[in-house]
């Protein structure tokens, strides 16, 4: 089994038909299959794996879209972390802010028990990785009466 599909295996929203669109194939008969190419991959560099990655992209643009599929089922790489927020901050009003930004799948602002009251920060999770990575664009943001000094991701993904 390549790495990437292991990779792919730990992650609940793992999608066989996803894996199949990604498993080397092998074009030399005289190969020993994949192995040889997961070897070759292994002894590569991140800076060397992101150049094949792009290059490989611009000669298959259906990659782009596998790529995608694949970071979009990662929430990590979809979620951004805020704070800041005044004690009024609703989750109406967070919506209201970065549904520009793209589809937003959970948005709740956490709360004191007691009180009920926001404790000043909040995750949103886009349904996009590019809708995270808009929003970022962009880290400070008036919400309700105040501007929030940062927004952050929760993960960096290889691709930025």
């Amino acid at each position: 089994m390549s790495n990437m599909s292991h990779i792919l295996e730990g992650n609940e929203e793992f999608d066989e038909e996803l894996a199949m669109k990604i498993k080397p194939t092998n074009t030399n008969p005289d190969d020993d299959e994949d192995e040889d190419v997961e070897k070759i991959l292994e002894s590569f560099t991140k800076d060397h794996l992101v150049a094949l990655i792009k290059k490989g992209v611009s000669k298959h643009l259906d990659l782009i879209e596998i790529m995608r599929e694949l970071t979009d089922a990662n929430p990590t790489h979809c979620k951004i972390f805020i704070h800041g927020l005044g004690w009024d901050t609703t989750a109406e009003t967070l919506t209201s802010v970065f549904c520009k930004y793209g589809e937003i799948e959970d948005c709740k602002v956490v709360t004191d028990r007691v009180s009920s009251k926001s404790k000043g920060y909040t995750f949103i999770l886009f349904k996009h990785q590019s809708g995270a990575w808009k929003a970022l664009k962009q880290p400070q943001k008036q919400i309700g009466n105040r501007t929030t000094p940062w927004s952050r991701p929760i993960a960096i993904p290889i691709s930025c």
